[in-house]
């Protein structure tokens, strides 16, 4: 078998298609318009009066989510990253079949990772500890101390793989050859990644001047009313993201769906998101649960 085609392509049909075109930018605006209502779903619970000690746990949580997902898809028995192999001849991935493509295991860089996510995960043990104690008080200085440690080493995982992936090509010995490995051809992991240290420096700032941030903010109706609208401009683009995506897979590879993880989690969040419009239409949810499931919604993001 050849695993690395010498020849050089042009670039394929798929990648040439006006579709495709029209496909990225009704998924750039959506998301974008959907990340907006996030925030504004975040800054309603500020102005709801939900504690500091919440969002801490659903920070936690949301960061041992994606570091225990990077630790079960990406991370093999060794400790090693694993990620695609890349061919610079032809700008594809190193396809050994259909849909399976070459991992390059990147040696001793599992660690970082799960160091973080043992550390997340104290975080969020201590501080459901500190909620839910029958003495709550003896528990209170623990619940976010402990915030830090874990926040200092995740940009640690980022550092090693940048080190590791610009060092240049990674040998494989059952192969004999090296193979290159880009980050771009890992953008699940890298918004994972980006969002779990994004979401805990927010929520230190948020601790730090909670009382502030909700005193400035907008009535919760405004908030409200702002988080409907923008979910109802972005849900028509989402939707369309969703369509044209599919007759773009249609005319290029004969088939509407081929359950791609992308098209799984697209269809993933059209999902989530109309049942927010739906429970928000007919049965009237508004104000804090409506909020809550909209915070919630981003993780389908």
């Amino acid at each position: 078998m050849q695993v690395l085609p010498g020849e050089i392509r042009p670039l394929v049909p798929a990648l040439q298609s006006t579709w495709l075109q029209i496909h990225g930018d009704s998924a750039m605006l959506s998301y974008a318009g959907l990340t907006v209502s996030f925030a504004l779903a975040l800054l309603y619970l500020i102005k709801d009066g939900v504690t500091a000690g919440s969002f801490l746990s659903w920070c936690s949580a949301l960061v041992v989510g994606v570091y225990g997902t990077v630790a079960a898809t990406s991370i093999n028995g060794s400790m090693a990253l694993t990620m695609a192999a890349f061919d610079p001849a032809t700008r594809e991935k190193v396809m050994l079949a259909p849909h399976k493509p070459l991992m390059v295991p990147l040696d001793m860089l599992g660690w970082p990772f799960a160091v973080a996510l043992a550390l997340a995960a104290a975080t969020l043990v201590l501080n459901l500890a500190a909620k839910y104690s029958a003495q709550p008080g003896s528990w209170t200085s623990w619940s976010a101390g402990p915030f830090w440690p874990p926040l200092a080493p995740r940009p640690w995982p980022w550092c090693c793989w940048l080190v590791k992936v610009n060092g240049g090509p990674q040998y494989l010995a059952s192969y004999s050859q090296s193979f290159t490995v880009r980050l771009v051809d890992s953008p699940f992991l890298l918004a994972g990644v980006a969002t779990a240290l994004f979401a805990s420096i927010a929520w230190k700032v948020l601790d730090w001047r909670y009382d502030s941030i909700a005193t400035y903010l907008p009535s919760r109706d405004n908030l409200d009313d702002l988080i409907y609208k923008t979910v109802a401009i972005s849900f028509p683009l989402l939707t369309f993201m969703i369509i044209a995506g599919a007759y773009w897979a249609n005319r290029t590879w004969g088939t509407y769906w081929s359950w791609d993880p992308k098209e799984d989690w697209a269809l993933i969040t059209w999902l989530t998101y109309a049942g927010y419009l739906h429970m928000r239409l007919t049965r009237g949810w508004r104000g804090r649960r409506s909020a809550i499931l909209r915070y919630q919604s981003a993780s389908a993001l």
